[in-house]
């Protein structure tokens, strides 16, 4: 069968737009999606994102169980009815180790060297990030033991936390 150059040349042309526009489409569907990661990239933060601890309170919970402590021991509550119930909310073997709860995390505190005096009323934990400032207002001698109340006063950065406290140290 004979093509005519007639026929011919509207076949190439026919095969020149659709050549054309196969070209234009890969072009346009290029351009649209480089705009499109180009919009992706813009969009996307490109800084890392920091969580607020500012506004991450500092919650001190009550704890019931503590490894064994030994003879002579600290015991904090917020109050005589938590520590009755022995919900305490800090504890220390008087020298070696302090146990506390924050955030539901138990924390335990290896003491360097505890120089707690009950005289002198006040006491100040380092513990990484953690500040925990025991204060006393009132105290009693009674049956070898010592009671006190006061205040405790958590620090985490710029957030600060403050109980009032009731505790006894005993041997």
């Amino acid at each position: 069968m004979l093509i005519d150059s007639h026929h011919k040349n509207d076949y190439l042309c026919l095969k020149s737009k659709i050549m054309h526009k196969i070209i234009t489409s890969i072009f346009i569907l290029t351009v649209l999606f480089s705009c499109e990661k180009e919009k992706k990239i813009v969009d996307t933060p490109t800084t890392p994102k920091v969580e607020n601890t500012e506004n991450q309170r500092i919650d001190i919970q009550t704890f019931s169980e503590i490894p064994e402590i030994g003879d002579c021991s600290t015991y904090i509550a917020i109050d005589k009815i938590q520590f009755d119930a022995q919900k305490f909310i800090f504890a220390d073997d008087y020298g070696n180790n302090a146990y506390l709860k924050i955030n539901d995390e138990n924390i335990h505190i290896e003491l360097e060297e505890d120089d707690f005096d009950p005289s002198d009323k006040k006491r100040v934990i380092l513990h990484k990030d953690l500040k925990i400032s025991i204060y006393i207002d009132s105290q009693e001698e009674k049956e070898d033991a010592f009671i006190f109340k006061g205040k405790m006063v958590v620090e985490k950065g710029k957030q600060k936390t403050t109980l009032p406290i009731y505790g006894k140290c005993s041997c």
